[in-house]
C-alpha cells in the first residue's frame, strides 16, 4: 500500500509539471510570432530575466519528466538528464543576433542544438530499452514520437528556421 502511494503521488508530481511546462510554454509563445521569431527574440527586451527563469523552469520540467520516463529501463540516464538540462539555461544566456553578435550567436546554436540532441538522445535510449519490457506502450509511444519528429521535421523545412511555431509543437 505504501509503495502504491509512493507511485500516485510521484504520477501526480508528473502531470503537474507537464501541465505546468505546457503553460509554460505557452505564456512565452504568445509574446513573439510565430512562424518569423523564437523565443531568443525575446531576450533583447528588458524583461528578458522572467523568460530566462521561465525556460529555465521549463528546461528542469521537462528533463525531470525525462529522468521520470527513464526510471522504467535498466539504468537511469541521471548524467544525460543532467547535462541536458544545463544545455538550454546555457543557450538562453546567448543571444541570437547574428549581425551584430557573432560569437554569442554561434554559442547560442551550439547549446541549443546540443539540446534538442540530448533531450531527443536520452528519449530514443530509454524507449529501446522500455520496448524491451513493455513492447506493447512502447509501440505506441514510438509511433507517436516518430510523428512528432516527423512533423517538427516538416515545419523546419518549411520555415527553414526553427521558430516558435516549432518549438510549442515539439515541446
Amino acid at each position: 500500500l505504501m509503495k502504491t502511494g509512493a507511485k500516485m503521488k510521484m504520477k501526480t508530481i508528473e502531470n503537474l509539471c507537464t501541465i505546468l511546462m505546457l503553460c509554460i510554454t505557452c505564456l512565452i509563445s504568445f509574446r513573439c510570432d510565430f512562424t518569423s521569431e523564437n523565443w531568443t527574440v525575446l531576450l533583447l527586451n528588458e524583461d528578458k530575466t522572467l523568460l530566462y527563469f521561465f525556460g529555465t523552469l521549463g528546461s528542469l520540467l521537462f528533463c525531470f519528466l525525462l529522468y521520470r520516463f527513464s526510471i522504467h529501463v535498466h539504468r537511469p540516464i541521471k548524467k544525460a538528464c543532467i547535462m541536458t538540462a544545463v544545455n538550454f539555461p546555457l543557450s538562453l544566456l546567448f543571444v541570437f543576433e547574428p549581425l551584430h553578435h557573432p560569437v554569442a550567436s554561434s554559442l547560442h546554436l551550439l547549446f541549443a542544438y546540443l539540446y534538442f540532441f540530448c533531450v531527443n538522445g536520452c528519449f530514443l535510449y530509454s524507449l529501446l530499452f522500455f520496448s524491451y519490457s513493455r513492447p506493447k506502450q512502447a509501440r505506441m509511444i514510438q509511433t507517436l514520437y516518430f510523428i512528432i519528429l516527423i512533423l517538427s521535421g516538416a515545419l523546419y523545412i518549411h520555415y527553414m528556421s526553427i521558430n516558435t511555431l516549432f518549438e510549442c509543437f515539439f515541446t
